[in-house]
């Protein structure tokens, strides 16, 4: 999901094809198709859905692109601060235990953005 939506927002290529970025309606269309139900409802709600989702995706891209690790490792935790996620422990059905980054008392839309540093490769 997380390259998903960097790449719909950020990168002028997409499967080798160059293709302009999606800003405004068209970025939020094409990213609450690859949400569940929950966080598409709290984008949907947003109005403000496509300045946060374009700005989120350029964030991400730093993390993406970062030829270091200590570089990704330091754009990830100032996304963590910034959006005040709280690590804790989830046991969703049929998963075991996972690590979840929301910021429980946050709105929404906050949760989903504390939630979104992508996983180290």
């Amino acid at each position: 999901m997380i390259a998903g939506l960097v790449n719909v927002a950020t990168s002028p290529w997409r499967g080798g094809t160059e293709t302009p970025c999606l800003e405004g309606d068209e970025l939020v269309r094409a990213f609450v198709a690859m949400v569940g139900e929950r966080t598409r409802k709290a984008v949907l709600d947003d109005l403000d859905a496509d300045v946060r989702l374009g700005e989120l995706a350029t964030e991400l891209r730093e993390v993406l692109v970062a030829d270091q690790a200590a570089d990704q490792a330091a754009f990830i935790n100032a996304m963590i601060r910034r959006y005040g996620a709280q690590p804790y422990l989830v046991e969703d059905a049929g998963q075991p235990f996972h690590l979840h980054f929301h910021g429980q008392a946050a709105p929404p839309w906050k949760r989903w953005e504390a939630s979104s540093p992508p996983r180290w490769p």
